[in-house]
């Protein structure tokens, strides 16, 4: 029988995607940054986040690609 194993709450948790782990990180740091409480944000305040926050995140991955190229790893 060749049955798919289901990982438990707490597996799924640490398995997180690196992208995951990354959008977190770069969230907390943002809303850290600028004294932000989101559960609390106005929304004109939590769009300026998010895109902040999805910035961050393009810059980090051009970032990325600019590191591969440069090292002949297209």
């Amino acid at each position: 029988m060749n049955e798919k194993s289901v990982p438990s709450d707490a597996e799924w948790y640490f398995r997180q995607s690196e992208k995951s782990r990354e959008f977190y990180i770069v969230f907390g740091e943002t809303c850290r940054k600028y004294g932000v409480m989101w559960s609390e944000a106005a929304p004109a305040v939590r769009e300026c986040i998010s895109d902040l926050v999805k910035l961050t995140l393009e810059r980090n991955a051009a970032e990325r690609r600019l590191k591969a190229v440069l090292a002949g790893d297209n």
